[in-house]
């Protein structure tokens, strides 16, 4: 049944209108089903019994549409399935019967395994009928074809309704708290009812879906409409008791939040949604509205969150994001009540909000309890996170608006996180004086600890969250584009295609360009804004707006403290290199003692700081080949660059070189690794490939001519360095001895390749190009 209700909503959204009908009569004969989610028909004596019988008196197969006697073999396992999931004898028995004719597709599983594993399938089928159902609702986040009948989305909305106003979200909520692996599998072993690991992770992983799909529902649900003030409240109860943070895979430690809660929460998220207010019509705006702000709908809910009652929280991350929401969702509601004015639904927000409009509590109350770290740790690293376009805009949505419409707490969290820094680096007796890339301040050493009793690292999360946020573009998105305006010289089709952006753009683009790069960022603050810029580039036109921003910033570079640019990106990589390069001879005549301080010229902040760098400038040469053309040829001595698609040689003076130095020095693996990865995305241009292949194979960092004693002879001291502490060396010796292998890592990505597959594919044609015209001057002669 329920494989026909997919497939035939399937086919309306197909436009196959005829079926509607059917499809009609079948949802309204099997309403309760839909309401008693995975319910089952319960046990009945009468019916044991009669199953008990069968071995003599035949029974009826529904599915079969036939009687048939049942062996004893099958009459024990019914009733055993019965027994175990609470179900029907008859049910039980029907299912016996289908798994027999299925055993052929279940290699190695006997009948009773087959049945528990079809059992779950049904489960699956239940719900995913049930989230077609509520993706095939109108509201206001997708729209159905603007062609589908009305009568279709008038009938399919009302049903759905009317499951919602039985308490279907309270029915899920309620099933999600008694789906437990754990429980059912102590059932399942207790009736023999899991077999080798195969047809065990089978079973685990189809009880996982389905509830996840459970999670998905209320999820589908509140995207199109609202949920109301009762259901929403129920929501948050469970998850105040509830949430649960699990084991995502054997392998790894780390806890992530629970599927289905990860999915309850973001319904609340769109709970508060108002995204839908700045493009719907004043009618459909004025519906919306009074569908869901009834019976004091926000104090309600305020008062909710507003609780004292943290210590009943299971996870307090939940209720300081919740709180974080609804005070951007109060926020919001306030700025579209001033703007639209004299409209129907002006009064109807005014009741609502009224007391509310000026208190932050909420939001300072969610600061408090680190709300950022939970979004960057918990949320978006979600294995979920970045896969649903809606779950990714959402957020997105009230990063923004917060950054909107709350530019006072942003930077009353950046004077706090200052304060702290500034504290910390007091906290020091010894203070170090030798750090090029941060000569503005001392660093922290990676041996000590600031005498600070408390940290308020929030803004320092903020920022960290953000570039975390739009790291991944697997979607396709490019939501960070919002954080940027059209006015780069990398590309003259910016200047043709501009359009005048909104309001939150422009303050979205101040945050970047002018509340943070232009000012003076100490400590691990530098470091955190560095990773939200390399966040903020996940595309070309992204990536040439940032690499602008770093351009223009280096017409400010001045000694009173970093300002991030490409001047002062290149002045660090050399200052530093030239310091190594100094310690070249002593590091020669004594390698253990070498090997031993490796990271004595750099501070574990330093190191951070590079990596990050190193970092965002390979996420700027990987999305625009203008940006990785002109960084190999920029000039720091006259700060110039050449954005031309011709490249000709590298000289001494380009990063590039100085990279390649820097490789050749004892720095942390870490750090060698981040650089080689550079230096591959370099070679992603064929142009380029080419002059970084001569060298690498100068500087024999992968060696290929053999080292011998008439070479070493005519050889510079610092060509013998080469020798002696190329890649292999460092492979065998160092990361081996470590069990740390971020230079492997290097060498096996996919940059790295290209790099080989472009060195490749010049000298192919070289020789073929040569071997053509040797010929064809021979045959002249």
């Amino acid at each position: 049944m329920y494989n026909y209700i997919i497939e035939n909503v399937g086919v309306l959204i197909g436009k196959k209108y005829d079926l509607f009908a059917t499809l009609q009569d079948e949802l309204n004969k099997n309403f309760n089903h839909f309401l008693d989610i995975l319910k089952d028909v319960p046990s009945n004596p009468a019916e044991r019994v009669k199953v008990q019988k069968s071995n003599e008196e035949a029974i009826q197969i529904n599915f079969l549409n036939c009687q048939k006697k049942l062996q004893p073999s099958v009459i024990e396992e019914a009733i055993a399935l019965s027994d175990l999931f609470t179900l029907s004898e008859l049910s039980s028995v029907e299912l016996l019967v289908e798994a027999e004719e299925q055993m052929q597709y279940f290699h190695g599983f006997n009948r009773g395994l087959t049945a528990v594993l079809l059992y779950y399938d049904s489960k699956k089928i239940q719900m995913n009928s049930l989230k077609t159902l509520l993706l095939a609702r109108s509201g206001r986040t997708w729209i159905l074809d603007e062609s589908t009948p009305a009568e279709i989305t008038n009938f399919i909305d009302s049903f759905v309704q009317r499951l919602v106003q039985n308490g279907l979200i309270e029915k899920i909520l309620a099933q999600i708290g008694v789906h437990e692996w754990s429980k059912a599998e102590e059932n399942l072993v207790r009736v023999n009812g899991l077999g080798s690991l195969k047809h065990r992770k089978q079973v685990k992983n189809l009880f996982e879906e389905v509830k996840i799909l459970l999670g998905e529902c209320v999820f589908s649900c509140a995207c199109q409409v609202p949920l109301d003030n009762q259901s929403t409240i129920s929501v948050i109860n469970f998850l105040k008791n509830n949430s649960q943070m699990i084991q995502s895979n054997q392998l790894d430690s780390k806890l992530n939040l629970d599927t289905s809660h990860f999915f309850l929460l973001m319904a609340l998220f769109y709970c508060f949604d108002t995204s839908y207010l700045e493009n719907k019509e004043h009618v459909e705006i004025d519906a919306i509205l009074k569908s869901f702000l009834q019976n004091d709908y926000v104090h309600n809910i305020y008062n909710e969150l507003n609780k004292a009652d943290n210590a009943q929280w299971s996870n307090l991350g939940i209720k300081s994001s919740l709180q974080f929401s609804f005070q951007i969702f109060i926020s919001n509601l306030n700025y579209f009540m001033i703007e639209n004015e004299n409209q129907s639904y002006t009064q109807l927000l005014a009741n609502n909000i009224s007391g509310l409009e000026e208190d932050d509590n909420l939001i300072d109350k969610s600061i408090e309890q680190h709300v950022f770290s939970f979004f960057k740790n918990t949320i978006i690293q979600h294995e979920r996170f970045h896969c649903e376009k809606f779950v990714l805009v959402r957020v997105h949505n009230m990063v923004t608006d917060f950054i909107y419409r709350m530019p006072e707490k942003i930077k009353d969290m950046r004077n706090r996180n200052e304060d702290l820094q500034r504290l910390v680096e007091d906290s020091y007796s010894n203070q170090s004086q030798s750090s090029f890339y941060y000569n503005a301040y001392s660093t922290q050493s990676i041996n000590r600890q600031p005498a600070v009793a408390h940290d308020s690292h929030d803004f320092e999360d903020f920022l960290e969250m953000i570039g975390h946020l739009y790291a991944n573009n697997t979607l396709n998105l490019e939501l960070c584009l919002n954080y940027w305006i059209a006015d780069s010289e990398m590309n003259a089709n910016m200047a043709n295609n501009y359009q005048k952006p909104s309001q939150k753009q422009i303050s979205l683009y101040k945050f970047v360009r002018y509340f943070l790069s232009g000012d003076t960022l100490i400590g691990s603050l530098y470091i955190a804004y560095v990773n939200m810029l390399t966040g903020l580039c996940t595309g070309e036109q992204s990536a040439q707006h940032c690499f602008c921003l770093l351009q223009n910033n280096s017409h400010f570079y001045d000694s009173h403290g970093p300002k991030i640019s490409w001047m002062h990106i290149t002045t660090a990589f050399e200052k530093y290199y030239e310091s190594f390069r100094t310690n070249q001879t002593n590091v020669m005549l004594n390698m253990v003692q070498q090997r031993a301080s490796s990271n004595k010229g750099i501070t574990q902040q330093e190191l951070k700081g590079l990596i990050a760098v190193t970092k965002l400038v390979r996420q700027i040469a990987l999305y625009s080949e203008k940006a990785r053309l002109a960084l190999c040829q920029y000039q720091r001595n006259t700060d110039t660059f050449n954005t031309s698609t011709s490249l000709t040689c590298l000289n001494e003076n380009t990063l590039p070189m100085c990279l390649f130095g820097l490789l050749t020095c004892s720095i942390p693996n870490s750090l060698k690794g981040e650089i080689l990865n550079l230096l591959a995305t370099f070679a992603l241009s064929p142009q380029i490939a080419i002059n970084l292949w001569q060298s690498l194979e100068n500087s024999q960092l992968i060696p290929t001519t053999a080292s011998t004693s008439s070479t070493q002879s005519t050889s510079s001291q610092s060509q013998q360095y080469f020798y002696k502490h190329d890649i292999k060396t460092e492979l065998e010796e160092v990361e081996s001895r470590e069990e740390a292998y971020p230079l492997l890592k290097a060498l096996q990505a996919p940059p790295f390749y290209r790099f080989f597959q472009h060195v490749c594919t010049f000298f192919s044609a070289y020789f073929l190009f040569f071997s053509f015209n040797t010929s064809f001057w021979r045959r002249e002669t």
